[in-house]
């Protein structure tokens, strides 16, 4: 923001990590409360655990855009990318996440993908609180909503990889050690909760799971909110310095 008024410029990730970050602390916040009723009252308040539910799958919805794009190239200048020749048709579509924003105002396979990102995950937290309304089954994996969530994450992060090695492959040097960081770092937040939730799921106590993947869950999304807050918005980074010259005040959505 200071960056803003000062010089007319900031780095338009900043807006993106942010709304991820409000809906990420506010769905623990409401989720707190809920858990402290519950334990008062052996009810809680459905309306908060529900609300807690549906910020967290637009968090990490906005996440998983997030990585996809910027691994895709997002706001980096067409001189720094070379021109994709010769590609996957999946890898097409992922490309064209390097525009999202153009993407979204025209009705193109890449458009149906970030809509599709956003929806399912919105829906998949509805339809897994069908199996048990008293808590937030969100993360559970012992139901079909969840295992679909759990796929869904895991071919998401196959496609951020593959975003990442083409984008690596066509950038110059100076960008290549960025974008193996945030394979790295992608590929952990997408991983983590399958992985998290099948190490619950495998030897944690039933009566344990929904408290220790809630706990664990926040911790995880919250060191991979920040780590990729650093990445993509830090001045010592080389895609800040590459990107932030087409993050100014008329184009923060380009």
């Amino acid at each position: 923001v200071i960056q803003l008024y000062e010089k007319s410029t900031v780095h338009a990730a900043m807006f993106w990590v942010m709304g991820a970050a409000a809906c990420d602390s506010f769905s623990s916040m409401f989720e707190l409360i809920h858990l402290s009723l519950y334990a008062h009252n052996g009810i809680g308040n459905y309306l908060l655990d529900a609300v807690s539910a549906h910020l967290e799958a637009i968090c990490d919805s906005l996440v998983a855009l997030l990585l996809l794009s910027v691994a895709a190239g997002w706001t980096l200048p067409s001189d720094v990318i070379a021109v994709q020749h010769n590609t996957s048709p999946i890898l097409k579509i992922f490309g064209g996440l390097r525009s999202p924003f153009a993407a979204l105002r025209s009705f193109t396979p890449t458009a149906i993908l970030a809509v599709s990102i956003l929806l399912s995950h919105i829906i998949l937290a509805q339809w897994g609180r069908m199996y048990n309304d008293d808590f937030d089954s969100y993360h559970d994996l012992e139901h079909l909503p969840g295992k679909l969530l759990m796929l869904w994450r895991i071919l998401l992060g196959f496609g951020m990889l593959g975003c990442c090695v083409s984008t690596r492959m066509r950038c110059p040097a100076s960008l290549q050690l960025f974008y193996l960081q945030l394979a790295i770092v992608g590929t952990l937040w997408f991983l983590s909760l399958p992985v998290l939730t099948w190490i619950v799921n495998t030897i944690v106590p039933y009566y344990l799971r929904h408290r220790t993947v809630g706990v664990w869950g926040a911790v995880l999304q919250t060191s991979g909110i920040v780590l990729l807050s650093w990445l993509v918005t830090s001045h010592s980074t080389p895609y800040h310095k590459f990107s932030h010259l087409s993050a100014t005040q008329d184009n923060l959505t380009d």
